[in-house]
């Protein structure tokens, strides 16, 4: 399991007790408009955004993106994580980051 904590963040993996925190994410404009298509997102989307990342800490351990939470406050303010997924017919893993417009800067 990962173990990744820095000074200011710790590293957690996703549950299904995390839907709001991800549809957060998934309903800023501002913030999806870096993100795929650059529109917002629905719940089904972030349920099914949850189960890919539970689906991949199962398939390839600690990969997947995780919750980052603010070590003073306990507060979500984001996720990133290395993801693994197939693009043209070839498997690479990719570095994925959304953090919450609050946390920009």
């Amino acid at each position: 399991m990962l173990n990744l904590n820095s000074k200011r963040l710790t590293f957690e993996r996703y549950s299904d007790k995390d839907l709001a925190h991800v549809i957060e994410l998934v309903s800023d404009p501002f913030m999806m408009k870096f993100i795929g298509n650059g529109h917002t997102k629905d719940e089904q989307y972030a349920i099914r955004l949850i189960e890919r990342m539970m689906e991949q800490y199962r398939n390839f351990d600690d990969y997947g993106l995780h919750k980052l939470i603010h070590r003073q406050t306990g507060d979500f303010i984001g996720h990133a994580g290395l993801v693994a997924q197939v693009i043209d017919d070839t498997f690479e893993i990719e570095l994925g980051y959304w953090i919450k417009r609050a946390y920009w800067g």
